[in-house]
């Protein structure tokens, strides 16, 4: 739920009031949650996906990857943005998704195969409540405020969130 509210929280931001918005928001937030598709693999077998969540699709290869996917099946469903664009602003949003996922102490490798180094920052419970928080009150906010006033709450509210992670680290 936190990288929901976070990529929607992202994804409005960057797509308010922009040519192809709809487009836009879906590729930040699609993106932001797409890394997590390894989830499937808990219907094989839970040990399997215990091993094999967050390695090929939480990496920065990954991201690319399901950003390209992403913003294909976008493209595929409507021609108002290009597919180039498109697959920035999900890579935008994967890369939320990693930030998120290196904040707790499991481990991450978001290099591999190149690096095999772990990237676990351990600041935080891996259900901090203050990411999700911080993102619902943005995601109010910029729904209600004009649209020339979203792109700042969305850097403040990002200013916040990294404000929180400066004070724990």
């Amino acid at each position: 739920t936190t990288h929901a509210a976070v990529g929607t929280f992202a994804a409005l931001g960057l797509a308010k009031g922009k040519e192809g918005s709809k487009e836009i928001w879906a590729a930040v937030f699609l993106a932001s949650m797409a890394p997590d598709i390894d989830a499937i693999f808990y219907l094989i077998d839970p040990r399997f996906y215990f091993e094999q969540h967050r390695t090929l699709t939480h990496t920065l290869g990954g991201v690319t990857l399901l950003s390209v996917v992403t913003a294909g099946l976008i493209t595929v469903s409507s021609k108002k943005c290009s597919p180039f664009v498109l697959v920035l602003y999900a890579f935008v949003g994967g890369l939320i998704h990693l930030a998120l996922d290196a904040l707790p102490g499991y481990p991450l490798r978001p290099l591999a195969p190149l690096s095999s180094h772990d990237y676990a920052l351990g600041l935080f419970w891996w259900r901090d409540p203050f990411f999700k928080v911080t993102a619902l009150i943005g995601i109010g906010l910029i729904l209600i405020l004009p649209r020339f006033l979203a792109r700042p709450f969305l850097v403040l509210g990002l200013l916040v969130m990294v404000g929180r992670v400066a004070v724990a680290f």
